[in-house]
């Protein structure tokens, strides 16, 4: 009987969604800036307000 072969990379299910929300969540950061920079928001309290909102989203 052959031998199983060494995991040398273990992620479990959990770890990739956890890193699939991270990068949502860094994704609509970027939206965010984005409208500061174009001048779609131009108050700088609403897009921190945005930022916070996003940060605080429990990841599932």
């Amino acid at each position: 009987m052959p031998k199983p072969l060494p995991i040398v990379w273990h992620l479990d299910t959990n770890d990739i969604t956890k890193s699939a929300e991270r990068a949502d969540r860094l994704s609509e950061i970027a939206d965010v800036m984005v409208s500061f920079e174009t001048g779609a928001i131009t108050d700088i309290k609403v897009i921190k307000k945005k930022i916070e909102d996003i940060c605080k989203k429990d990841p599932k």
